[in-house]
């Protein structure tokens, strides 16, 4: 095979370590809804989310006003639709997780209800409605603990518990926020999302508050916090667990509490890439007048929140465990936190941005080569990861075209800090595309960094 140019290649916008990432998610946008649109495309600006990762589904009027669905109107106009435009996209082989925009329904209508996220957890299959009910369905997400004296396990990112789960792995999902009754402003909304992609790698300094008093709502999550209290203090956390949440605080990072009302712009003011949430019954339940809604918690600047679509009772195995924050500190994604601490989400919506993620250690990746403007054959990928102890060499490589993983055969290291990747670009059409280079380090949390170029393949002589 005749040999192509070196790929003349450097990052063009500075590229962020994550856990799970942006090539990885699938935004679900309702092309019906103008304000859908705009808040999905911007968060794929936001965080750099390929194009092929965005669908547009066509929501019919009453579902994209409504709150509810059926099962067979969410596999019609959100499962089907959705999967198979992953697959032509051919994008449905590394999608972990879906992210829903703006304007579709939260809760299906079945006995019980379930959410729409709940569903999609279980990649459209019904679960067992008394497991449902009861909260008894166990997530194979959940990292525990089960009880006071129960084992709990250490996080990991969703790439590695992928391959330990295979066709066993669920589908993940958070909507970016909801804009109806007693839901946020789009302007409040974007702000938000604004607020995850400012927390990345910023390490805050901060309190995580844990509030328990004699509601039973309260008492439902009291066992689980002492644990996560001295676990977050080994990782240099400080927390406070108390009897009433916090007034005036200067810098959350986190808060869980429960209670039907809560005031949560009282507590203080929120670091970007907080969690908080106050479990209750219907806080996700946007057509229900009382109880104080997950929206309050967005108004107030916090960066995600959880809350159920129906009547969960005061059971915590429906709501995010105090560990969320033990999974957050470790490296994880607001996502991954937020399922690896939840066991029965079947009736849960979780609302914020995804990929937030504080404690990330801050990389770049930078790809190198030789001047050319096309290349052709077999072309060499250069690339050097630098983080703050300086460069560095990553476990592994991802190469996708376009969005699509195409296979990069690693080659011998250039020098001591450069690695290096072959590129058949045979195996691609000629014309533009856009190349994404992700480079993973090892670990149960994967931290990835990647880089992009638009480049030009030419391999037929005009």
């Amino acid at each position: 095979m005749k040999s192509g140019c070196a790929l003349a290649l450097m990052w063009l916008v500075p590229s962020i370590a994550l856990a799970l990432g942006p090539h990885e998610i699938l935004v679900l946008v309702n092309k019906n809804s103008p304000r859908s649109v705009a808040v999905g495309t911007k968060y794929a600006v936001l965080r750099r989310v390929p194009d092929s990762n965005v669908v547009s589904l066509s929501m019919p009027a009453k579902l994209s006003a409504g709150i509810s669905m059926s099962p067979g109107e969410f596999t019609q106009h959100i499962w089907l639709p959705a999967t198979a435009a992953a697959a032509k996209r051919g994008v449905d082989d590394h999608i972990l997780a879906w992210v829903y925009s703006l304007d579709f329904p939260v809760r299906i209508a079945t006995d019980p209800p379930l959410s729409v996220q709940g569903l999609t957890f279980t990649r459209n299959r019904l679960p067992d409605p008394d497991a449902a009910k009861r909260g008894t369905y166990s997530s194979p997400l959940f990292a525990g603990p089960d009880g006071p004296k129960a084992k709990s396990f250490p996080a990991q990112s969703f790439d590695v518990l992928a391959a330990w789960l295979g066709e066993d792995m669920p589908l993940p999902s958070v909507s970016l926020g909801y804009a109806g009754k007693r839901g946020n402003s789009t302007e409040t909304i974007v702000d938000c999302l604004r607020r995850g992609v400012d927390s990345d790698h910023t390490a805050p300094d901060g309190t995580v508050y844990f509030a328990a008093d004699d509601d039973v709502r309260a008492k439902a999550r009291a066992w689980q916090f002492e644990g996560a209290r001295q676990e977050l203090a080994r990782k240099g956390i400080q927390t406070v667990v108390d009897t009433k949440p916090p007034s005036g605080a200067k810098r959350i990072l986190g808060l869980m509490l429960g209670a039907a009302t809560v005031r949560p712009a009282q507590y203080g003011t929120y670091v970007p890439g907080c969690i908080a949430d106050h479990l209750t019954s219907h806080a996700a339940e946007f057509d229900a007048s009382h109880q104080t809604k997950v929206s309050a918690w967005i108004d107030a600047g916090v960066t995600m929140s959880a809350g159920t679509v129906t009547e969960p009772y005061a059971l915590w195995m429906k709501f995010p465990t105090a560990r969320t924050y033990a999974h957050y500190v470790s490296g994880c994604t607001a996502i991954e936190s937020i399922y690896q601490s939840i066991r029965c989400p079947l009736q849960t919506m979780v609302v914020g941005e995804p990929l937030a993620r504080p404690w990330a250690v801050p990389a770049t990746l930078s790809l190198h080569g030789l001047a050319g403007g096309s290349i052709f054959g077999d072309a060499a990928i250069r690339m050097t990861v630098a983080s703050k102890s300086g460069r560095t060499h990553a476990h592994s490589y991802t190469c996708l075209i376009d969005g699509r993983i195409v296979k990069c055969s690693p080659t011998r290291r250039i020098d001591i800090a450069t690695d290096a990747l072959n590129f058949d670009t045979t195996t691609v059409p000629d014309g533009p595309h856009t190349l994404r280079v992700v480079a993973y380090a090892t670990g149960a949390v994967r931290n990835q960094v990647f880089a992009e170029k638009r480049i030009v393949i030419k391999n037929r002589i005009n």
